[in-house]
Order: structure tokens, then C-alpha cells, then sequence
């Protein structure tokens, strides 16, 4: 993921972080984490989501990009279902995609990790998309369209729903259009 001053951060399989500007630093954050399944920077703040070494659900790490350093007092977070699809920044929470019909909610100021409401079963969750507002998460959701994931709430509805959709796998917007694939 590239951040605001032109740093390129990259997650390795050996639960590191590189980081590229000019020259390449490798191991430039070494996690306690077998792989790095996502990478997410808001406001100079990295937030890691790792497979753990022992196995068990994924952890959020947190980097403050201003110090060089990693929180430990109420990160890494550890999620409350296993697997990882996708996740995103909406609003001051990460959104996190677990397949199947399974969310997670990561307050970014205080580590604290949610779980959805787990709402309608049809939804098979993947890619995560900010919707304009950035009230709310937008979900592509298999054969179940397009989810809403109200964070206020932890909520889940279901959106839109075509009827020749046959799997809602990506979703993307620009200008206030949703493109959906």
C-alpha cells in the first residue's frame, strides 16, 4: 500500500513489513505473525492484519509511521471469527471480510474488535467498499448482491439484489457510481 509520502509498505509471508521509497528496507516492522494478510494506513497509522504464528483467528497490529513504533497496549486485536477475504478503512474502523457471512469491526482508537450482527445468511462476504458517505461499509456478497454494514449498528442488510446476478465478487465507485462485478 503506497502512503501519503510516497512510501510504498508491502506485507510479507513471514509476517514482516517492507517499505519502499527510494531504496528498498526490508524487515522494516517484524510482527509476532506467520503472514501479513492486509495492510491499511490512515492519518500515519499502519494497521497490519496477520495471520498469528500459533494459528487462531487474525490479529490487527498497529504502527505509528510518525515514531517507527508498534502498539502494545491494546493492540494486536485479535478478531473474533478465522478466516480473511478482504478489509478496508471506513470511517475510524477497519471492516473486515471473513467469507461466508461472517464481519469483523476494528475500533482503530482502541483495538477493540466486533463482531456483525450477523445478519442475513445468504450473503458469501469478499470484497469491502467505503460507501460515499463513509457512514457505512458496503459488502460484495455472492448470490446475496450487495450488503450494507451499518457501523453504528453492526448491521447487516441486503442492498441490492439483481436478478441475473449470479455472484457479486468486487465492488468499486467513483464519482457517486457503484460498479459491480
Amino acid at each position: 500500500i503506497l502512503d501519503v509520502d510516497g512510501i510504498i509498505y508491502v506485507g510479507c509471508s513471514d509476517g514482516s513489513i517492507s517499505s519502499y521509497d527510494t531504496t528498498l528496507q526490508t524487515n522494516a516492522f517484524a510482527l509476532e505473525a506467520a503472514s501479513i494478510y492486509s495492510i491499511n494506513i490512515k492519518d500515519k497509522q499502519l494497521y497490519a492484519l496477520a495471520e498469528q504464528e500459533s494459528g487462531g483467528n487474525p490479529r490487527l497490529h498497529h504502527i505509528d509511521l510518525s515514531t517507527q513504533t508498534e502498539s502494545t497496549d491494546s493492540f494486536p486485536s485479535t478478531l473474533g471469527f478465522s478466516s480473511f477475504k478482504d478489509a478496508e478503512i471506513v470511517s475510524n474502523f477497519l471492516i473486515v471480510s471473513h467469507g461466508g457471512n461472517n464481519l469483523s469491526k476494528v475500533d482503530l482508537s482502541s483495538g477493540s474488535p466486533t463482531r456483525d450482527d450477523e445478519g442475513p445468511t445468504s450473503p458469501t462476504y469478499s470484497d469491502i467498499l467505503r460507501d460515499s458517505s463513509a457512514a457505512n461499509a458496503l459488502v460484495a456478497g455472492g448470490t446475496g448482491g450487495v450488503v450494507v454494514f451499518q457501523l453504528s449498528s453492526n448491521n447487516t442488510q441486503l442492498s441490492l439484489l439483481g436478478d441475473n446476478w449470479g455472484n457479486v465478487t468486487a465492488l468499486a465507485a467513483n464519482d457517486g457510481s457503484l460498479w459491480i462485478a
